[in-house]
């Protein structure tokens, strides 16, 4: 007779084949039979809160990924998913045991620290009430709270004005000659420079600021500052290594085109995103099987060839290619964007994580034929629409990708970008300029809107949080917006195949099935056209979509 261990190994790896099938209910059914015959089974309770989360049930998925890191807390993957399902869920209160789990969370290499923004803040609000948020002493002797601030971009409007109005407290407290918490100053002044000082400073915190000791750290909340030695690491050696790196980088084709030009200006000044944390995979996965977990049921060839060649066109500042490197196996990746300070900050953080199998370059889409390469997959997340002509962009790498080659897209959508460009249009109106000082002022001015406007509603997006961020968000030097039938235009033109959406939302999969069950495979443009028109904030920050180049 089979060991509960082994039935409970036969029922995950049954499991893992339904899901694979599209078989959502058997799976689930499968997952819980592993779990109840081995509790202690740490991937089970892992795979079951993952489905758990993608139907919605964030609730019943929670305790399983509990179960997950504290079985197993060595998988970097088990906090990544914690985390995950943790995405703006607000708590009002939590065990010890809890609170310890979140505390290791936000420690966590493997966890991404935005997905704790929600729970943390709600937790911190409970038991702190709104008088603690100006009581520096009990701000500073909250662990989780003091966590956050110091590991992650806090973006959320009610937080920024308490953090600002702290920033003044703890500067007035100095400058009367009262204590002020050193490790709360730290965490604060980490805080706002991870959002490149974008807070508003009023004219008086100027006055106060003046007469201030450089080497005191509540100063570095409002500038940089070279004379904190916990801070200097971050802000003075990390900036002076990217200046390096960037007089170091290769440059793999001229940028000839205006629009090239003027956007490659714009990330000069301001590199995006600026990231500090990356949630690190826990293995390689082949392309097939990635692909196989995102679209359940079908089956992905991929090219033969070894190792499999990964693009990363618009790599910006590293972000996505380092991913790239550590999510594919036995892959090369090469990263190119037009901008090499947002390179040289890839550059760093690639040296710090320690991937090798990764190389940065600048170089521009339209001149890529020239390399004479041809690539696997391509990722070009939220590039083509800054440039001159998305459909040239779009030639060039369906022309260098392999045949049975994938690639990954990202583009605007018209529909779900109305609030951006009432946005654009409000700055041009008011003539706010795109430099540190326009996009401070052009914040303050649209915080200042009715909160249910189309202006108001843009405090709600996680850009609107730094200056680099806003810039991208509102002030950018190109911008394109598409539709679906434009998109569908385009795959036709390239000779590109349509495979399907990578969405986040797990509602937006149960609505569509609902809507149109007779797409399986959920691959109609058609079909999405219609969906997003009952439903336009679907895509809202992106049409994010795998396509394949026929062989």
């Amino acid at each position: 007779m089979a060991k509960p261990g082994d039935r409970a190994s036969l029922r995950h790896a049954e499991a893992i084949r339904a899901l694979l099938a599209g078989e959502f209910g058997l799976a689930e059914e499968r997952f819980r039979q592993a779990v109840a015959l081995r509790p202690d089974f740490a991937h089970a309770h892992n795979d079951l809160g993952l489905l758990l989360v993608a139907q919605g049930r964030r609730g019943e998925a929670i305790p399983h990924h509990v179960a997950a890191i504290r079985l197993a807390p060595e998988r970097a993957l088990f906090w990544f998913n914690f985390g995950a399902a943790l995405n703006e869920v607000r708590l009002a209160k939590a065990d010890p045991g809890f609170r310890a789990d979140l505390l290791r969370a936000l420690t966590e290499p493997g966890c991404d620290a935005r997905h704790l923004v929600a729970p943390v803040l709600t937790l911190a609000e409970n038991d702190l009430g709104e008088a603690g948020f100006a009581d520096p002493d009990r701000l500073a002797a909250h662990p989780l709270l003091m966590a956050l601030l110091a590991r992650i971009l806090i973006a959320d409007r009610k937080a920024e004005d308490r953090l600002t109005a702290l920033r003044r407290l703890l500067l007035e407290r100095r400058r009367a000659g009262q204590e002020v918490p050193r490790d709360l100053a730290l965490a604060l002044s980490r805080q706002a420079y991870y959002g490149e000082y974008a807070w508003a400073v009023a004219a008086e915190e100027e006055a106060l600021l003046a007469g201030l000791d450089a080497a005191d750290p509540i100063g570095a909340a409002y500038r940089p500052s070279a004379s904190v030695p916990e801070l200097a690491g971050l802000m003075v050696d990390e900036p002076a290594q990217e200046r390096r790196l960037a007089a170091e980088l290769a440059a793999l084709t001229p940028i000839e085109d205006a629009v090239s030009q003027a956007v490659r200006a714009q990330y000069e000044t301001h590199p995006y995103p600026r990231w500090i944390n990356l949630p690190r995979p826990d293995k390689a996965r082949p392309l097939a099987e990635h692909l196989g977990l995102l679209f359940p049921g079908r089956a992905w060839p991929t090219p033969a060839a070894r190792p499999l060649q990964v693009l990363i066109a618009g790599a910006g500042t590293g972000l996505q290619s380092i991913l790239a490197a550590l999510r594919y196996a036995d892959c090369q990746v090469l990263g190119i964007d037009l901008s090499r300070a947002s390179l040289a900050y890839a550059e760093r953080q690639r040296r710090r994580l320690g991937v090798d199998n990764l190389a940065h370059a600048q170089a521009d889409i339209l001149r890529l034929r020239d390399l004479g390469r041809r690539f696997h997959l391509i990722e070009c997340y939220g590039v083509l629409h800054h440039m001159a002509d998305p459909l040239a962009g779009l030639a060039v790498l369906a022309d260098i990708l392999d045949p049975n080659g994938y690639m990954l897209l990202g583009l605007y959508s018209e529909r779900a970008r109305q609030d951006i460009v009432a946005g654009r249009a409000f700055i041009a109106r008011q003539g706010f300029a795109p430099t540190d000082d326009g996009i401070r002022q052009a914040r303050q001015a649209i915080r200042a809107q009715d909160p249910q406007s189309p202006l108001g509603r843009l405090v709600t997006s996680v850009d609107f949080y730094s200056l680099s961020l806003c810039r991208d968000l509102l002030f950018h030097v190109q911008e394109h917006r598409l539709t679906l039938p434009a998109i569908a235009a385009m795959l036709d033109q390239t000779g590109l195949e349509f495979l399907g959406f990578d969405l986040a939302d797990p509602a937006a999969h149960k609505a569509y099935r609902a809507r149109f069950p007779a797409d399986r495979l959920m691959a109609s443009l058609g079909n999405w056209a219609a969906f997003e028109a009952d439903n336009p904030g679907t895509f809202a920050s992106t049409y994010r979509f795998w396509v394949r180049k026929p062989g």
